[in-house]
């Protein structure tokens, strides 16, 4: 009795050591696949959450009477935030559930991009902006070390198809923003009074208005934002909650070797080298990607066609539109192929777009020089983040720690080329570039 008492313990101590095996190193395909899916689900909705805010701005700027160099402020407090959720999520995901700190951030970006069309001043929007990055920063960290995760040496083609995911939502937002932003109906002429100061000379006591100088203002229609960042809040929240229900059908917990990436450890050199390689291109890169999706409306609007609010946000989509066309055509060739020289060849047409958009603006050319500038562009941004990834990983662990040094050097960079470009733009456009 004794014997098949033995015989039952160990048994149950088998199971649950199987189990554990199970849950720390291997999951089925479906469940792989499941939760892929749902990753790109919610790399869509953040795409959509990321360039919202750009052909936004200028609606801000007149709701809250404010300067164009005041309110890109708010992309740097974005960014900071990014960064900051990048360094704290890192770190708490090694020692709370991942699923659930993803859920709580994305509950957080739902709530800061619903609220901000309505703050009352710029102070509370600079407050939500860094919110609503905060979530973003623990959101990218967390996402590409899952897929990592789940697809190992596979993973380079699941990072391009979050990144296609991510692009998709670039291109539908100013879609969805255009029908809701605020149109200049006409230049409206009122008689302005000013004061004439030989009268104050004159009799000191007189507060005279005695001349009549016409001032051109201009008429805008009601902007309605706030329906386009309502609907991207209530989709950041379905992303939350599919995530939950993931949890609640199985918990996932990473491999047990990224569980210590917060030790005191001394790296190699070769790591050391990499690591470094992977910060220096990838922080340019991402800060030039937000700069030039955030501000390529304001650049439209004061460039020398003076475009409308909805024809900048037409710029935007036609940027957004080549960057998630090469992406979605790229993530179907790496599934065969994928090689190190698509980033060397990417950086170059980054170059030649960013040319043909200064000759455009210097030379007073078209709209369709302006286009084709865009869409070079943005062809030149669709791969390169997913790219550098794939290569690190060929050569790296991407741990919580390394995704989130990688995450927070770019956040660092992200805050600062557009707030910089946001300060000298309205004189001068070609700071885009």
């Amino acid at each position: 009795m004794a014997n098949n008492t033995n015989g039952i313990e160990m048994n149950k101590l088998d199971s649950m050591d199987a189990n554990k095996t199970d849950v720390n190193n291997s999951y089925s395909n479906t469940y792989k696949q499941i939760t892929t899916w749902i990753l790109f689900y919610c790399a869509f909705t953040y795409g959509l959450t990321t360039y919202i805010i750009g052909p936004a701005l200028n609606d801000m700027t007149i709701k809250l009477d404010t300067t164009t160099d005041n309110i890109t402020i708010v992309l740097g407090c974005i960014l900071v935030g990014y960064t900051l959720g990048a360094i704290i999520s890192g770190i708490i995901f090694n020692y709370v559930n991942r699923q659930l700190v993803l859920t709580c951030l994305l509950a957080v970006m739902a709530c800061a991009i619903t609220l901000a069309p309505h703050v009352p001043n710029i102070g509370l929007l600079y407050t939500d902006g860094f919110f609503c990055g905060f979530g973003a920063g623990g959101f990218d960290t967390a996402q590409v070390v899952w897929l990592i995760e789940l697809w190992a040496d596979k993973s380079s083609i699941y990072l391009q198809g979050m990144q296609f995911f991510n692009a998709l939502g670039t291109f539908i937002s100013p879609l969805m923003s255009a029908p809701f932003l605020a149109e200049k109906i006409e230049n409206h002429t009122n008689s302005v009074d000013t004061y004439d100061i030989s009268t104050h000379f004159l009799n000191i006591s007189s507060n005279e208005f005695t001349t009549h100088t016409p001032k051109e203002v201009d008429i805008y229609t009601k902007s309605r934002i706030e329906i386009p960042f309502g609907i991207v809040g209530a989709l950041l929240l379905t992303s939350g909650l599919l995530l939950l229900v993931l949890h609640f059908y199985r918990r996932y917990t990473p491999p047990p070797d990224q569980e210590d990436d917060f030790s005191c450890r001394c790296p190699d050199k070769w790591t050391v080298i990499y690591i470094i390689l992977g910060l220096l291109t990838l922080a340019p890169y991402v800060g030039m990607e937000v700069m030039n999706f955030q501000l390529i409306t304001t650049f439209a609007k004061y460039s020398h066609l003076h475009l409308t609010g909805s024809d900048a946000a037409l710029v935007q989509t036609i940027m957004a539109g080549a960057f998630a066309l090469f992406r979605g055509i790229n993530f179907i060739i790496s599934i065969k192929y994928w090689s190190e020289n698509i980033i060397f060849a990417n950086i170059i047409v980054i170059i030649v777009g960013n040319i043909v958009m200064v000759l455009f603006e210097v030379n007073g050319y078209s709209h369709t020089v302006l286009w084709i500038g865009v869409i070079i562009t943005g062809t030149g941004f669709s791969t390169v983040f997913a790219s550098v990834y794939a290569f690190l990983e060929k050569h790296l662990t991407i741990s919580n720690a390394i995704g989130g040094l990688c995450v927070c050097a770019s956040g660092l960079m992200a805050a600062l080329l557009p707030t910089l470009c946001g300060q000298f733009i309205e004189d001068n456009p070609l700071a885009l570039v």
